[in-house]
């Protein structure tokens, strides 16, 4: 699958796509069917969604991007806010010409989908929600826990919350595989992820009477 970098908003970001390379000043072409942006997850990156790019980009123009900080993306912070991340991916789109796209998005990402479509109505073809909602219930105590180990006073956590039970005892490489891309993120940016997921409450502006509204 082939990779790229772009610089949004003064940062190097490195996304996935499927077709031709290029060179690193040209755009791939993103033709195919339908476009496709994929946001992943808190503390996570864009190859988590290689199964799904390969498989439709035979048709499609899907494309899975790291988010700031995450990844093989510049920089070592995060967004502070869902609002944040959700601009960024707005800048994305339109400096590579994917709008409107369909956005899909598991968790953090199914969040920046929404808000995307509550603000950005005119860069959004459709949704993918996968695993998400317009407010998380986040334990105080789980973000603690991620907290102490930003702090270094407890390591990092590697569990299967957030998989399937047929996928813990029927593929458990793909729990492995997670593992392997979670260290590719500083654990910071997971912790201030998952602030930014507690403090997201989109329930109101989400509502079909307030669509379209900042």
């Amino acid at each position: 699958m082939p990779t790229k970098y772009v610089e949004i908003q003064g940062q190097a970001t490195y996304f996935y796509y499927v077709g031709n390379t290029t060179l690193p000043d040209v755009t791939p072409d993103f033709s195919r069917g339908h476009r496709m942006i994929f946001l992943h997850a808190a503390g996570s990156n864009g190859n988590s969604w290689h199964n799904q790019v390969d498989y439709l980009g035979a048709l499609h123009s899907p494309v899975a991007l790291d988010l700031p900080g995450h990844g093989r993306s510049a920089g070592v912070e995060g967004c502070a806010s869902i609002q944040q991340y959700s601009d960024f991916v707005a800048a994305f789109a339109e400096t590579l010409g994917l709008a409107p796209a369909i956005m899909v998005g598991r968790s953090m990402g199914g969040a920046i989908a929404m808000d995307l479509a509550i603000r950005y109505p005119h860069l959004v073809a459709g949704l993918v929600l996968i695993a998400t909602a317009a407010k998380f219930d986040i334990p105080a105590e789980r973000l603690n826990g991620f907290k102490a180990v930003v702090q270094g006073r407890a390591p990092q956590a590697f569990v299967t919350m957030g998989f399937s039970p047929k996928t813990v005892t029927d593929n458990f490489a793909a729990i492995r595989e997670s593992w392997g891309e979670q260290i590719k993120t500083d654990p910071r940016v997971r912790y201030t992820d998952l602030r930014a997921c507690s403090e997201v409450d989109l329930r109101e502006k989400a509502h079909p009477d307030n669509r379209g509204r900042r």
